[in-house]
């Protein structure tokens, strides 16, 4: 399982057998009786689970915070939660999958992770190649292959073999690395990699690609540094192989094969000589230096924001300010850094009123209640558990205006965005964009979609609702619990956070409002408190 920065938390959870990955920063193995699967800490997204060859690829794109990072064949996600990882919370990150049904898993798991720099796509190549030519500073394609690789573990894989099946995954490759090569800025890097044994779809796909595409070069896949000695690509066998099943109709024949072209240094991974199932990569380089100022002066992919003035008929989303409805929200159930609704609420009230020429309404008591017995846990990207919230006062009151007037509750987008993009977890700029009635918190240079399929643009903050705005679930998973006004903290082992899980409400007492509902610190839902009852808000779809 891939767990950052969450080792310790999960061995507090029980996991007591848990052992690194030689080739994954951090991945762990797991004995099956821990089954962390079931466990609350799965749902609130403190690890994934995944094959470990899988988590191999990723370690060899070379990953660099702030920049933009393209997984082409991205279902079910567990890649993307590596590569966001890395990432942390920094630059952009384009999930895509052509596959409606995978791409909605994609999208879950994305949610479920609480990786906002992330937009997932339902697309082909080929569009996105037409939308984006060298925009990416790496590209990931895991290609759908023949799956000879989990042939030990599963039997559908085995039964759906045929050497027909080999030399259409082989062609559709071609395809899809056409694609990425065209969506690779120069001097990135493109990994390729593959589930299966076949050489046709392994050094195969690798050696006909490098003859269509001079301009890229293989690099040797760091096999030391991975604890992966000896695990070489297979040339010899190619040549083998695409005699014995004929694959002459591929673009590479026997004579194709390039004995200069470095295939040996390629990764492949054999289940009998690692902890793992079979699995192939490929490092390719693509020639010449990224040009000067090329993220910001080559491509014009501006997307119309609340930050920026929203486009002309965009329901309910004209004008350039959030809503009222959402800045209340934050104002008095969020505890953003470094923005003017942390700071005290008589000084902001004056201040926004101020600007737009208005008399604030006047200061709420202060909130006293407090769940008890909040607990914290090793802080992670995104994720970190705080201390126990203090009470929390009532930080902005709505200003008296008249219809149709930008009210005293507004400090504007641009003052409040920068905290909670910080509370959510990035690290870089970000902006808000609306959907009808739906807010989304993106990276401040994400690119436009328009005419793409657009499954999840960035983080989902929530709906305004008949002049109230209620939190996203992918917020309570991205939100740090240490910048939420009101924690209920269960414990993970417990009766309780089993319940909230299944869709129970419990008895609380406290200040009426929103609730982020922990497992030992991390976040898995809202709840929402009133008449001494917490109301449950963990979503339907996804009780147990």
């Amino acid at each position: 399982m891939e767990a950052a920065g969450a080792g310790a938390a999960c061995r507090d959870a029980g996991f007591a057998r848990l052992s690194r990955v030689p080739w994954a920063e951090d991945g762990y193995y797991y004995e099956a009786p821990d089954q962390p699967g079931k466990h609350p800490f799965h749902e609130a997204g403190v690890y994934y689970i995944q094959e470990p060859s899988a988590m191999a690829p990723v370690g060899l794109m070379d990953v660099r915070p702030g920049e933009r990072i393209l997984d082409l064949c991205a279902a079910p996600g567990g890649k993307s939660v590596q590569i966001a990882g890395k990432l942390g919370g920094s630059g952009l990150l384009v999930c895509n999958e052509i596959h409606p049904a995978r791409a909605k898993i994609l999208s879950e798991n994305i949610e479920r992770m609480g990786i906002g720099n992330a937009c997932v796509l339902n697309e082909t190549p080929e569009r996105l190649a037409e939308a984006f030519p060298g925009y990416f500073d790496r590209v990931l394609v895991d290609a759908p292959c023949s799956g000879e690789g989990m042939f030990r573990r599963s039997e559908a894989a085995r039964e759906e073999w045929s050497p027909e099946n080999v030399r259409l995954c082989a062609e559709r490759q071609d395809g899809i690395l056409d694609c990425a090569a065209g969506m690779l800025r120069s001097g990135g890097r493109l990994v390729y990699s593959t589930c299966t044994f076949a050489p046709e779809e392994d050094e195969g796909s690798v050696s006909r690609f490098l003859r269509r595409h001079g301009e890229f070069r293989i690099l040797p896949a760091e096999k030391e540094r991975l604890g992966l000695e000896g695990c070489d690509g297979m040339p010899d066998v190619l040549e083998e192989a695409l005699e014995q099943r004929d694959c002459h109709g591929l673009a590479g024949s026997p004579e194709a094969v390039d004995r200069g072209s470095g295939l040996e240094n390629a990764l492949r991974l054999w289940p009998h000589r690692i902890r793992g199932e079979g699995h192939f990569a490929a490092v390719l380089e693509k020639d010449g230096a990224a040009r000067e100022n090329y993220r910001n002066t080559e491509y014009n992919y501006t997307t119309k924001s609340i930050t920026e003035g929203m486009a002309k008929g965009t329901a309910k989303g004209a004008g350039t300010s959030l809503p009222e409805e959402f800045l209340r929200f934050c104002a008095e159930n969020l505890r953003l850094p470094e923005s003017p609704l942390s700071r005290d609420p008589a000084s902001v009230l004056a201040e926004a009123g101020e600007r737009a020429g208005l008399s604030a309404g006047g200061q709420a008591p202060e909130r006293k209640a407090q769940p008890p017995d909040s607990k914290t846990q090793p802080p992670q990207p995104g994720r970190a558990a705080g201390e126990k919230p203090p009470t929390a006062a009532k930080r902005m009151a709505k200003g008296k205006a008249g219809a149709g007037t930008r009210t005293a509750v507004d400090p504007g987008a641009e003052e409040v965005l920068p905290g909670l993009g910080r509370a959510a977890g990035f690290t870089g700029a970000v902006r808000c964009m609306r959907f009808g009635d739906n807010l989304y918190l993106v990276p401040a240079d994400m690119p436009s979609f328009r005419g793409l399929k657009v499954l999840r643009p960035g983080l989902h903050l929530g709906e305004v609702k008949k002049n109230r705005f209620e939190p996203s679930h992918a917020l309570a998973l991205a939100l740090r619990p240490a910048c939420a006004a009101h924690v209920w903290n269960l414990d993970s082992d417990g009766p309780e956070i089993a319940g909230y899980l299944g869709g129970q409400t419990f008895p609380a007492e406290g200040e009426k409002g929103w609730y982020l509902i922990c497992a030992d610190g991390f976040g898995t839902g809202w709840g929402k408190l009133a008449g001494g009852i917490m109301k449950n808000h963990y979503p339907r779809g996804l009780r147990r």
